[in-house]
């Protein structure tokens, strides 16, 4: 099973390299060991497209 949550972190490289670092120290080996913190690819339009989404999806009656 696969889920992806995205989170608009900023900061560019910076803040993935804290992501990456923070997910190790704060959650367990097994669940850090398959979770990838990656840049998006939908650039700065990420966080607008992610609310629509959410929305939508609460419009439709989903969780």
């Amino acid at each position: 099973m696969s889920q992806v949550i995205g989170i608009d972190l900023g900061g560019g490289k910076i803040a993935l390299g804290l992501a990456r670092e923070s997910l190790k120290g704060y959650s367990f080996k097994a669940v850090s060991a398959r979770v990838k913190v990656l840049a998006s690819e939908l650039g700065e339009d990420g966080a607008i497209l992610g609310a629509a989404w959410l929305a939508r999806r609460k419009l439709d009656g989903g969780a």
